[in-house]
């Protein structure tokens, strides 16, 4: 196993190399995408509502019923409007929000936002092959629920106080057993998510998108970045109850997510963690975040990641499952098996 650097920092934490060319990347977003939307009536071409149906023109008086048809209709400098409403119960599954190869232009990024100050709930929104969009103001929530005994941070649940202090020296496979007698509530929370992967947002092969103004709950990963997906804003949204509210991955031969922003989030009361750039990720710049009661650590990057810049967070309240670690040491940010950056 490589080397482990675990750096303890109270509140505020910049780590940046000089001389990185990646800083470029706020230019791989065009400006056009950047620039908030409004979602009024003059500026929607196309509605989705529960009420609608997909057979409809799509107006506001008569709207499409489904996303996924919906955006089958949108070119460039388009924009949807979705009305309120919890869309989960007439759309289980991944189907309803499902986006492949749909692409906007630098100049005229397709827009998929929620109607005006309505607010659809989703239960998760996945975007593959596809370029120039943004996905604005909805909020996504899974159906998994939390265990009825489980109690947000900083309270913790010992189920069996009579373990005592776990050793961190002692071998991992003779602490598991002590872990999971002492936290089996939480080890029950967390083997839960990680066993049936599920996530709010899923990036596949997507590039120069803005992910914004979105509350995510209730998922493995909150937003999952995959597949060689680059040069994507992640900002201004609300991750919370997940096991990563943020998740890198990739292939072990090949950069994985790179270039991508992450900045100006709230993410709170993760159960593992708020940030996972694993699998090679490279030239991601995570920065003016607020993050706080992290389960374990606050942000971190493994498995060859390299050139990703930390800077300007704000880092509160992490480690209390943190005797649940294979390698066991609180940490505003987990530095494992990564290159320079």
């Amino acid at each position: 196993m490589g080397k482990k650097i675990i750096i303890i920092i109270a509140l505020l934490i910049l780590c940046m190399t000089p001389g990185l060319s990646h800083l470029s990347i706020a230019k791989g977003v065009n400006s056009n995408v950047e620039s908030d939307s409004s979602s009024s009536s003059s500026t929607c071409s196309y509605y989705v509502s529960l009420s609608g149906n997909d057979r409809n023109s799509g107006t506001l008086d008569q709207p499409f019923k489904t996303i996924t048809y919906a955006v089958s209709k949108l070119s460039p400098g388009d924009a949807l409007c979705v009305r309120g409403g919890d869309y989960r119960e007439n759309f289980p599954g991944w189907d309803y929000g499902h986006i492949d190869g749909i692409k906007g232009t630098p100049s005229s990024p397709i827009i998929i936002s929620a109607y005006q100050q309505e607010t659809p709930v989703l239960s998760t929104f996945t975007i593959k092959n596809s370029e120039w969009l943004v996905l604005d103001g909805f909020k996504i929530e899974g159906y998994r629920p939390l265990l009825d005994n489980w109690k947000d941070l900083p309270e913790i649940i010992i189920d069996d106080p009579n373990v005592g202090a776990i050793d961190p020296d002692e071998k991992w496979s003779t602490r598991e057993a002590k872990v999971r007698q002492k936290y089996a509530t939480y080890i029950k929370l967390k083997d839960d998510f990680e066993n049936s992967w599920t996530s709010g947002v899923m990036l596949k092969n997507t590039h120069n998108c803005v992910i914004r103004n979105i509350d995510i709950s209730k998922f493995t990963s909150g937003i999952h970045v995959a597949k060689v997906s680059s040069n994507n804003r992640i900002q201004n949204n609300s991750i919370h109850h997940t096991l990563n509210a943020i998740f890198t991955w990739g292939k072990s031969d090949v950069t994985g997510a790179e270039n991508n922003i992450i900045s100006n989030n709230h993410f709170y009361q993760n159960f593992n963690a708020a940030i996972r750039l694993l699998r090679n990720a490279k030239g991601n710049i995570v920065e003016n975040n607020l993050v706080e009661y992290s389960g374990v650590s606050h942000m971190g990057t493994k498995s060859g990641s390299s050139e990703n810049v930390f800077r300007n967070n704000t880092l509160l309240h992490a480690g209390y499952y943190a005797e649940t670690m294979r390698n066991p040491g609180p940490s505003a940010m987990d530095i494992h098996s990564s290159g320079p950056g």
